[in-house]
């Protein structure tokens, strides 16, 4: 059965760029008056300043479980990656907007430095099942936090429920870190039954925010891309525009790692996988804007 620990106080310093323990622990944190549990599995040999993913996994299943029985974990270890899970409180995700603040105080707590450091501009929210609309609701509030989002279910009416509301400014001060939490643009990756109802306004939300083309391309792993409009409004110096909205229909509720995979370093040769290319993020290079069509 596995189990998670809490933090040792005593601990070795002789690899300053190494995490200093490893295995699943647990962390708390304070969101809406009260105390809330995560996961955070630190991968054996995991090193500082790594990318790192923040899950809303699904419902009405004991988290523990969930990532005994998922490929979560292996992933991690193989891609060298921060993980962190979120609990659902008596199983089950509150769709009223507290479960959102409560990923982003995560994401807060996840950069505090207390006992590793993850990559601050690469922080990724992903959402499974009932946990997709959760992603959602955070990523809306606080958008500009955010490297990327991927979800993989169909959405309720709660997943637009931050649309026009954003988190106020936060300095934590304990690091540089400021939360800004403006709206702006995010890579998006979304799995779905069908492109209707809840699920094609939320599709529309981003194409807005996005500043997407209207008409999609498509390759073997998703059916509708979205990318940027070619054409500027406004200068680029501090924000070029390369989010892209991908959408996979007939989604079947079963998230498989090959899948993930895709996701995760979408378009990278084998030899550029360091870190995720999530929607041709430019620094991997020419060719970023318009996907390869096979």
């Amino acid at each position: 059965m596995l189990k998670a620990s809490s933090f040792p106080k005593d601990v070795n310093h002789q690899q300053p760029r190494r995490c200093l323990v490893s295995g699943l622990f647990e962390e708390t944190v304070e969101t809406e008056g009260c105390s809330r549990t995560f996961y955070t599995y630190l991968a054996p040999g995991l090193v500082y300043n790594r990318p790192c993913i923040i899950i809303a996994p699904p419902d009405h299943v004991p988290v523990l479980e969930y990532l005994e029985n998922s490929f979560w974990l292996d992933f991690a270890h193989k891609n060298q990656i921060f993980l962190h899970i979120l609990i659902p409180e008596n199983g089950g995700w509150k769709q009223d907007g507290t479960d959102g603040d409560y990923m982003n105080q995560v994401y807060i707590q996840v950069n505090s430095r207390r006992a590793y450091v993850v990559m601050q501009d690469n922080i990724y929210a992903v959402g499974i099942g009932n946990g997709s609309s959760i992603a959602h609701q955070a990523v809306m509030k606080m958008s500009s936090e955010w490297s990327g989002l991927a979800t993989f279910g169909d959405l309720k009416d709660s997943a637009l429920l931050n649309r026009e509301i954003t988190s106020a400014p936060v300095r934590t001060g304990k690091t540089e870190l400021t939360i800004s939490a403006s709206k702006v643009q995010v890579p998006v990756w979304v799995a779905w039954s069908e492109h209707t109802g809840i699920n094609a306004q939320v599709c529309q939300y981003w194409k807005t925010i996005n500043d997407s083309q209207s008409e999609p391309y498509s390759n073997q792993w998703a059916d509708e891309i979205y990318v940027p409009n070619p054409i500027c409004k406004k200068s680029q110096i501090n924000e070029e525009k390369i989010a892209q909205i991908r959408i996979t229909n007939g989604f079947d509720g079963a998230l498989t790692e090959k899948f993930f995979a895709e996701v995760w370093h979408q378009d990278a040769a084998p030899e550029d996988r360091t870190f995720p290319v999530w929607f041709f993020l430019p620094f991997h290079g020419t060719g970023w804007l318009y996907p390869q069509l096979v």
